[in-house]
Parts: C-alpha cells; structure tokens; sequence
C-alpha cells in the first residue's frame, strides 16, 4: 500500500461473494439480492437468470418491537454497570443489541471520513506487519496477504469500474457500514497455527497501541456528533459516547467472565491511563457451520466505540479485522484467488 492505495475486493469477489452469501447466510437476504442484481447488471448478467441458479436461504426474522427496546434500555444494571458490557441473556437481547448496534454503526459512518480513518490505523498495523521479522519474508512471498472487503469497499471498487451505474451503486451500496478487512494466512503453511496465534497477538498489541490517539483525536469527535439513533425505524433514542477506562464482558449464555484469551472484549487500559470511548476486541471464539454445513472458523479483532443508550452499553462497529484459521472451508479457495490477482486488485481512496 503506498499513498491512498488500498488491496480491495474486485468485481468478480463481489459477485462470488454476494452470490455466496444469499445461498449460507440467513441474514438480510433482500439487500443482498438488491446488490447481487446490481453487480450482475454491471458485468452484463441477466439478474434473474443468475439468481435461478441459486438456492436461496430462508431469511432469518430480525423483527424487534418497541416494548423490546425499551425493555433493554431501561433494565436495571449490576453495580459495575459504568464499566461492563452485558451481552444478555437470548436471543431477543440479542436481536435487540444487534439492531441498536448497527443503527449506531451508521450514525457513525454517514460518508468516507471515518472509513478512510480507519484505514490510516489499518495502514499502520500493515506497515508494521511488513517490517516484522517473521511476517516480512511472507508478505514479500505473497503468504500473506490483506484485502479490504464489505460494503464500503465494494461500492468503492464498483464506483470505480462502473461509473455509468453510479446512481444504481449508491443507491444500493450505502454508507453505514464498517470498515471490513481480511488477514490471509498461506493454509498450506505446515505451522499455520503457531504462525496464525504470533499474527493474532501482534495484530491485537498493535490496535492496542494505536487505540489512544485513534479515539481521542477524530473518532471521539465524529461520536460527539451521534446525538440520537432510530433502531429499526421505531423509536428515536438518545445516546452519548461512554468514556470508559476499562470493560468487562459477559457471557449471553451463562454470565461468566470471559478472560483475556477467550471473550469477546479485553480491557486495553487500566485506571492510571486517559479515557477512551474506544473498545479493542479480541474474538477467537468464532466458529460455526453456515446453511450448507461449511465450516467459518476465524478471529475477529475489532475497533468498537461505545454508546450509554439507556442504561445499556452498546458498541458502534468501527474496524475488523479477520483472521481464517486453516480449517476455514473457503479458505484455501479465497486465498488462492487473493494470492492469484482474481479477486484483489489497488483502489485509489484519493478519487473519492
């Protein structure tokens, strides 16, 4: 990456990945359909046609209801509610949690800028990655590769390609979304795990180390500015950014504490450190098997700033970074079209 160039998904991974996803995800079925026609028309497919061929999966009911909300945003909280994040008890918490996350989510990410200011940390990290005595040999040998996916990147990458469809790209291809990336280890490394856990731990120190001045500075501004949200066009809510020092998390299951290796979120601070709003993540519990019984099986390691909506803390999704595990099952056929060109190619951010 040099400049405002970033390795990003081409044409053809978005429509795999579309075409994919319609097929082994149960979640938000329609707007990826409304994409996938998009894609197709833009690469001379017959919409239609293509979307015959595909087995579509039973899309997952998100539906939540106003007293739900108000449920959530109004439970009482443990003691040390100011410094704990509760994940709740089923599925309805979670449903609730997730609608009220990602209505944060694109409060945030209303145009480029916190994209392209995530992308600078992403930069960062990267920069780092290719000077590390152990990564450098196998970013050169292209066994190791970074790739910028989600909906960001793709109507970025289409915008590119397919000027003469703009008005259709936006229209289906919004802002709102996070910032999507991918780390993509060479499977066919015979020490991939040692390799995969030094990559997950120097990821994880590195968006530690960044965290302060990556939260104090724009990102705690442009949070400043999320004053209400309006979750599944229901209700109209106030929420404010937390400043935390440290987080806890627990369990959806069973409200045990998670410790460092195995939760969902770590503290990055102690008491003695300046607040941040900012959470770093670290999920390496990641794995299940889709509509079609493949295998997804990766760390999530993410950027998150958090909101006090209610008596609930919530995160706004800012960064993720995934790492597949070897087991993953698409991941000898992405890595094999990352490392060959098809499927990653440079996107200019300055012509946006």
């Amino acid at each position: 990456m040099s400049g405002l160039t970033i390795p990003c998904v081409t044409p053809a991974h978005i429509l795999h990945d579309l075409s994919d996803m319609v097929v082994t995800s149960p979640n938000k079925v329609t707007k990826r359909l409304n994409r996938l026609r998009v894609v197709c028309r833009a690469m001379k497919i017959d919409p239609e046609a293509w979307i015959a061929t595909l087995k579509l999966a039973e899309e997952k009911n998100m539906t939540i209801t106003l007293d739900e909300i108000n449920e959530y945003i109004t439970r009482e909280q443990s003691q040390d509610y100011e410094e704990t994040i509760e994940f709740g008890t089923g599925d309805v918490d979670d449903r609730v949690k997730k609608t009220i996350e990602a209505a944060l989510t694109a409060g945030l990410n209303r145009d480029l800028t916190l994209y392209k200011i995530t992308t600078g940390v992403m930069r960062r990290i990267w920069s780092r990655i290719c000077k590390h005595y152990i990564f450098a040999p196998l970013v050169k040998s292209r066994d190791l590769l970074l790739v910028h996916k989600g909906g960001i990147a793709q109507r970025l990458v289409l915008l590119q390609h397919f000027p003469e469809l703009s008005d259709e790209i936006k229209q289906y291809f919004g802002f709102g979304g996070d910032n999507d990336v991918n780390l993509l280890l060479n499977p066919a490394f015979p020490e991939f795990e040692s390799y995969h856990k030094v990559l997950v731990e120097f990821v994880h120190a590195n968006m530690l180390s960044l965290v302060g001045t990556f939260s104090n500075g724009n990102v705690a501004t442009l949070a400043k500015k999320v004053k209400t949200i309006r979750p599944a066009d229901l209700v109209d809510l106030d929420v404010v950014p937390a400043m935390r020092n440290h987080f806890k998390i627990y369990d959806s299951v069973d409200g045990n504490h998670l410790g460092y290796n195995k939760g969902s979120v770590v503290s990055y601070m102690d008491t003695s450190i300046v607040k941040s709003s900012v959470v770093v993540s670290n999920n390496d519990t990641l794995m299940f098997h889709d509509e079609v019984g493949r295998l997804a099986h990766f760390t999530l390691l993410r950027y998150k700033q958090s909101f006090r909506v209610g008596t609930a803390l919530c995160g706004a999704e800012l960064l993720d970074i995934a790492i597949p595990h070897r087991d993953e099952a698409k991941m000898i056929n992405s890595y094999h079209h990352y490392k060959s060109g098809q499927w990653v190619s440079d996107l200019d951010l300055s012509n946006f």
